[in-house]
């Protein structure tokens, strides 16, 4: 953060998100995932994709298999 580097910040939040996932821990996914959104610009497309993943796999850990449904395939 103190590089100023948003966008590698980003990325960097979006496998956090991931890992925490993976390792059960929603809430810690769903913060991560929620500030890597928050500093991506809205022309980086793979990264918008990425997050969107992310927020699929969150709703569906939760349960939420349709709104799951339509992240996976926004």
């Amino acid at each position: 953060r103190a590089l100023g580097d948003g966008g590698h910040e980003a990325v960097a939040l979006t496998s956090l998100g991931l890992a925490a996932l993976a390792a059960g821990d929603v809430p810690r996914s769903a913060a991560a995932y929620a500030q890597a959104l928050a500093m991506t610009v809205a022309d980086d497309e793979v990264g918008l994709a990425r997050i969107l993943m992310g927020a699929g796999g969150i709703a569906l850990a939760l349960g939420e298999h349709a709104p799951a449904a339509r992240l996976f395939g926004a």
